[in-house]
């Protein structure tokens, strides 16, 4: 029998996806028997959206950051499995299925997947997809990794258990409590069948800032660092964008490591 299970979206100005990113979580088979909004404090009208098509939104009076609506999201669930979607990544219809397999296991905590590039969009959309997002495609299964807020369920009494989100937090948090359920003997479960599919349309800056900051998790970069970058960039990165004939591509890739360096180098 397949488990009932809770599913929830954390939205800050999302207004743009959101509606579609609700509609492909109510259309999962199975389907969700309990759907909520937690809005962090939005400045658009991602509420109103949601509400506008049947959603249920917990409003946050402010913004605290996805620690603390996510924190909120698991103490608000009435059922023990728990689907958490970003607002910009929409599920495939065989997420649920795939993911509520795994918790015949009692000892998995929590299941999730890679983010994939949406087929189409703008140049910045398909760099991220190439450059940003393929490197997890290519991810095998495990049952010990770090969780992606992006898309995944878990199970409430085993992060209640560890003491749930991180409420302080707002970046790092699905991660940080994957460590935790980690070192309290529980599995995180990564399976290629899990995955989400990007929506959002960033900008160009926007995606070299995730790139640098999923990447080259450091403050500040040393000219050695940004040699290494530059050589990547032309051995690596722009042979990939050729290869997919994506000229603007090639460009991105070239410019990247001037970007980062740049941004983790200027005065503050």
């Amino acid at each position: 029998m397949t488990p009932a299970y809770s599913a929830y979206i954390p939205c800050f100005n999302a207004a743009e996806t959101l509606v579609e990113v609700i509609e492909s979580v109510r259309s999962q088979d199975p389907a969700p028997t309990e759907f909520f909004v937690v809005d962090d404090g939005s400045t658009d009208d991602s509420a109103q959206r949601a509400e506008a098509v049947g959603a249920k939104v917990l409003r946050l009076g402010k913004n605290c950051g996805r620690g603390e609506a996510r924190r909120l999201a698991v103490n608000t669930a009435t059922n023990e499995l728990v689907l958490g979607c970003d607002a910009t990544n929409i599920l495939p219809p065989g997420f649920s299925a795939s993911a509520l397999r795994w918790f015949k296991d009692e000892t998995v905590a929590a299941v999730c997947g890679d983010v994939r590039q949406q087929p189409g969009g703008n140049a910045a959309g398909r760099w991220r997809g190439r450059h940003l997002f393929l490197q997890q495609t290519e991810r095998v299964f495990s049952r010990a990794v770090l969780l992606s807020g992006l898309g995944h369920i878990l199970r409430k009494s085993h992060a209640l258990q560890v003491g749930n989100f991180d409420p302080t937090m707002r970046t790092g948090e699905d991660r940080e409590l994957s460590t935790r359920l980690l070192a309290a003997g529980f599995a995180v479960v990564a399976d290629p069948e899990v995955f989400t599919l990007s929506i959002d349309l960033q900008s160009v800056a926007r995606v070299f800032e995730r790139y640098a900051r999923w990447h080259n998790p450091v403050d500040l970069w040393t000219p050695r660092d940004y040699l290494r970058q530059i050589v990547y960039s032309m051995r690596v990165m722009a042979p990939k964008d050729l290869k997919d004939g994506d000229a603007a591509g090639v460009l991105l890739s070239l410019l990247s490591p001037h970007y980062q360096y740049f941004m983790r180098n200027r005065p503050h």
